[in-house]
């Protein structure tokens, strides 16, 4: 599977419940979510993204129900090109096809997907219709060319100001962040911004691994230029500079490497267990990827965790 930073840290960041409870409550629009109980909503584990899809695209599933009672899945889906892409109904129609296809194989009975489209590309996206696509369709034939609707949420038009405005917390950061991801000038210049409350952060556990996750991809879109990445280290208040530079020192310190971050195997080995505590339900690959340790050694460290050594124990791991 292709290594994407971006679809690491998109997944990582909505892990959190706070995360996606601000998004659908702050960001989402409210056309939609008038019509949910969101006090219901909850992640659901599981991708539909066919091989081809996830070139381009990460989803996080939740389910939620309507003020009426129905469940329904809302597909959160973040496009990773810095450009718009040409066919993206084309995309979503793959992809809630591939959606019924596995509640055919469950025997489930089918449920709506509704579609959220984050874009953080270079270029503005105009929505438009699926019969745009078709230069010189008739009129009277453009409801024959129907595919799935999308809420678009582009964050190139959030301005910086209107994420600051946002109630106090990680997605302030992971939006900020993810809106310069293509635009290293703005990356750089905003770095202060994107590590807002970070000594806020510093206090808890949680709150540093988020630190040292938006660290590492920070870095990454900066490609881990190291006389760079340590003068932007060196930026960060001196009341979590201590979590930033340990940060950078394990995870960082050797660079980059085909296309997976190097650093003291000692550091990550400590980062790859406090996230399989936290996070027991992620996979070997996906916490292999973010720490840059082969999968043996996820798998090795998981097993030790659910014999109970250390005095720990994590419950649900993957075998």
């Amino acid at each position: 599977m292709r290594y994407s930073p971006h679809d690491n840290f998109v997944r990582f960041i909505f892990s959190f419940q706070s995360v996606y409870v601000d998004f659908f409550d702050q960001v989402v629009p409210s056309k939609l979510t008038k019509l949910l109980r969101l006090e219901t909503l909850k992640p659901v584990e599981g991708t539909f993204l066919s091989p081809r899809l996830k070139k381009y695209l990460t989803d996080k599933l939740f389910s939620c129900q309507t003020i009426e009672g129905d469940e329904l899945i809302l597909s959160f889906l973040v496009e990773h090109k810095s450009e718009v892409p040409d066919f993206i109904y084309d995309q979503l129609q793959a992809y809630v096809t591939q959606k019924h296809e596995q509640d055919r194989k469950d025997k489930k009975p089918r449920t709506p997907v509704i579609i959220i489209l984050l874009y953080h590309g270079k270029k503005r996206w105009v929505k438009k219709p699926p019969h745009a696509y078709f230069k010189g369709l008739p009129k009277a034939l453009r409801r024959y060319v129907g595919a799935p609707d999308y809420f678009l949420i582009d964050i190139g038009r959030f301005n910086k100001k209107k994420i600051m405005g946002l109630r106090m917390g990680y997605l302030v950061n992971a939006l900020l962040v993810l809106k310069y991801a293509f635009n290293p000038i703005y990356l750089g210049r905003s770095f202060k911004d994107i590590f807002v409350y970070g000594d806020f952060y510093d206090t808890t556990q949680e709150g540093q691994d988020f630190i040292h996750a938006l660290l590492v991809y920070f870095l990454e879109l900066t490609n881990f230029d190291e006389k760079k990445s340590i003068a932007l280290v060196e930026k960060i208040k001196a009341s979590y500079k201590r979590t930033a530079m340990t940060s950078y020192q394990n995870i960082l310190k050797a660079g980059k490497k085909e296309g997976k971050i190097e650093g003291k195997v000692e550091g990550k080995e400590e980062v790859a267990e406090r996230l399989l505590l936290k996070f027991p339900d992620w996979s070997d690959f996906f916490l292999s990827e973010l720490t840059g340790l082969p999968e043996e050694k996820i798998k090795a460290i998981r097993a030790k965790l659910a014999t109970g050594q250390n005095g720990k124990s994590a419950n649900g791991a993957q075998k």
